[in-house]
């Protein structure tokens, strides 16, 4: 679980923009991404799921889920990851109220508020619309952490 910018062990940059600070935790970023917006809103408890992620059990476990985050803002970056490659496949932006201690507020509605996935056919060969990629997105949050994105049967 990656809770905290403490926890993503890496250092910070007083140049540094939130989004740089999270990237650099990333072994494998999307290197080519597309993205579209998304509005859509889940629980507190879903936001927990994402921080706990997945890793694979064996082999055959094709991806795993990673969170990263919150930045100063409240947002965390899930990640959708192939496992052998270490290539992020689909990444989506959420965004949390924090309360003092950087925490996410437990009360609050947790907002996903953009999609991004890879383009780069070397890591992942897709020419994907961002439709598909949110349902490809919606089966991997429930597949792999039990999160039911809004939109899905």
């Amino acid at each position: 679980m990656r809770s905290s910018q403490e926890s993503l062990d890496i250092s910070t940059d007083e140049h540094d923009s939130d989004d740089a600070v999270i990237e650099r935790a990333i072994a494998q970023p999307i290197s080519k991404p597309a993205q579209a917006p998304w509005d859509v809103t889940i629980s507190h408890e879903d936001l927990q799921k994402f921080l706990e992620g997945s890793r694979p059990m064996d082999m055959d476990d094709k991806w795993l889920c990673e969170t990263y985050g919150p930045n100063s803002e409240g947002e965390y970056l899930v990640h959708f990851t192939r496992s052998w490659t270490s290539f992020t496949v689909i990444a989506i932006r959420v965004q949390a109220e924090l309360n003092e201690d950087g925490e996410p507020l437990p009360d609050k509605p947790v907002r996903v508020h953009e999609i991004l996935w890879e383009t780069d056919p070397e890591k992942y060969n897709s020419d994907e619309t961002s439709e598909s990629m949110k349902e490809m997105a919606r089966n991997l949050a429930y597949m792999l952490v039990q999160v039911k994105l809004p939109g899905s049967d």
